[in-house]
C-alpha cells in the first residue's frame, strides 16, 4: 500500500473535483465520505473506486493532525497522483512517511505514471464542479 501525507489542508476541494482529476467529470465511482453536502469543503474523510477498474482505490483520511491528510492506495501511481492534486490544490506540502521533510507536490510528477498528469489538472481545471456551492451544489442542472 502507498500512503501520502499532505499537509497543510484546512479546506478540501469539492470530492467531486478529486473524481474529476484522477478520472473524469461524471465518471461511474463508488464513494462514501463525511460530506454533508456534495459541495462541501470540510470533509475529513473520503472513499474512491473506480467501477470500470475495481482494483482503482483510494482512501483519504486526517492523519496526525487536523490539517493534514493521509492519501492510501494499493496503486503508487494513484496514491501519488491524489496527493499531487490535493496539495497542488492548496499549496500544501507532501511527504511519503513519518519522518521525512515536507516536500513539494512536483515531487510527485515522476509517481504519477502511467496517470496523464496533463490531462487531469486541465480536467480538474475546467471541470463544472468548480461552479458548485453549498447553495447550488448541481450547477450542471438547469
Amino acid at each position: 500500500m502507498a500512503t501520502w501525507l499532505v499537509r497543510p489542508l484546512p479546506e478540501r476541494p469539492d470530492f467531486r473535483l478529486v473524481v474529476t482529476f484522477l478520472w473524469g467529470d461524471f465518471h461511474d465511482v463508488d464513494s462514501d465520505g463525511d460530506a454533508t453536502n456534495p459541495a462541501s469543503t470540510q470533509w475529513t474523510w473520503l472513499y474512491l473506486q473506480n467501477r470500470g477498474n475495481p482494483a482503482e482505490i483510494v482512501n483519504i483520511d486526517v492523519a496526525e493532525e487536523p490539517t493534514s491528510f493521509r492519501i492510501k492506495a494499493d496503486l503508487p501511481w494513484l496514491a501519488a497522483a491524489t496527493a499531487y492534486f490535493l496539495a497542488a490544490e492548496f499549496d500544501a506540502r507532501v511527504r511519503a512517511e513519518e519522518g521525512r521533510e515536507w516536500l513539494a507536490p512536483g515531487t510527485l510528477i515522476d509517481r504519477v505514471a502511467p496517470f496523464d498528469l496533463k490531462a487531469a489538472v486541465l480536467r480538474a481545471r475546467d471541470s463544472v464542479w468548480r461552479k458548485a456551492t453549498l447553495d447550488n451544489p448541481y450547477p450542471n442542472r438547469r
